[in-house]
C-alpha cells in the first residue's frame, strides 16, 4: 500500500466517525481520547430527548461534536412512511432546537431507506446516512466501491456508513482511509457502544477506535464531525 504520510500541516480527505443509539456514559467517557487526536465525531441519538440524553447532547455539542437524530422510537422508515416524520422526528427534533441543539443530519434506523424516503426527510436534514451493505454488490471490498466515498459534499448528501464495529477487519477499514486521504473524499464509519474491551458486533472498543483515530491522523485527515462538511 502507497505511504502517502505527509504532516504538512495541510489536512486530506475527511472521515466521519459516527455513533448511534444512546450509549451516553462511554460517549461522554471518550471525550479525552477524541481531544487526544483533535477529533470530532457525530453522535445520533434514538428515544427520548430526556434531561440525561440533552445533558450529554449538550456536552458533545460543546465539545465540538456534532449531534444528529435517529429516531424516537428506533423504527424503520418503511413501518409508517405516511406519519414517519410527524412520529419520530419532529418530537425530538423539538426538544433539541428549544435546547439549543444544532441538528443537521439523520442516520437511519437498521440503515432502512429508498430514494423516496430520502426526498422526503431532506425537507428537514441536509445529511442522511445509510448503511454500506445497500450497495455492497457494486464492488468486492469498501475501498473500491464507489459509492461509499465523496469527493465533493453536495447542500444535501446521503453517506452509506461503513461499519467499523465487533471484530472487523482492520486492513479493509485502512484501505479506505488511504483512499479517502489519497483522493480528498470523505468516508463515513460508524458503530454503537464505545467499549473497554473487545467490541461486540455493533460496538468497537476504545483500543479500535485509538488504531483508527492514529491512522487518520497520521495521514493528515480531517476527522470530522458530519456538520463540519
Amino acid at each position: 500500500m502507497q505511504n502517502i504520510m505527509r504532516n504538512s500541516g495541510k489536512k486530506y480527505g475527511r472521515v466521519c466517525f459516527s455513533f448511534d443509539d444512546r450509549n451516553f456514559r462511554s460517549w461522554n467517557d471518550s471525550l479525552p481520547l477524541f481531544q487526544k487526536y483533535d477529533a470530532h465525531a457525530t453522535f445520533f441519538v434514538s428515544g427520548e430527548m430526556d434531561g440525561i440524553a440533552l445533558d450529554c447532547m449538550k456536552t458533545l455539542q460543546d465539545s465540538g461534536h456534532s449531534i444528529g437524530l435517529h429516531a424516537l422510537h428506533h423504527t424503520r422508515y418503511f413501518s409508517a412512511p405516511e406519519n414517519y416524520i410527524e412520529t419520530e422526528i419532529i418530537p425530538q427534533k423539538e426538544c433539541c432546537d428549544r435546547a439549543g441543539i444544532d441538528i443537521c443530519a439523520f442516520a437511519y434506523p437498521f440503515s432502512q431507506r429508498d430514494e423516496a424516503s430520502d426526498c422526503k426527510l431532506f425537507e428537514i436534514f441536509d445529511f442522511l446516512r445509510g448503511g454500506a451493505w445497500q450497495v455492497a454488490c457494486e464492488a468486492a471490498s469498501p475501498a473500491d466501491n464507489e459509492r461509499l466515498f465523496v469527493a465533493s459534499v453536495a447542500p444535501k448528501q446521503l453517506f452509506f456508513g461503513i461499519a467499523a464495529s465487533g471484530n472487523f477487519d482492520f486492513h479493509e477499514i485502512s484501505r479506505c482511509l488511504f483512499r479517502a486521504a489519497e483522493q480528498d473524499e470523505t468516508v463515513v464509519f460508524y458503530a454503537h457502544d464505545i467499549t473497554g474491551k473487545v467490541a461486540p458486533r455493533n460496538h468497537i472498543s476504545y483500543g479500535q477506535l485509538e488504531v483508527l483515530l492514529k491512522l487518520a491522523r497520521a495521514l493528515d485527515m480531517n476527522i470530522c464531525g458530519i456538520n463540519e462538511l
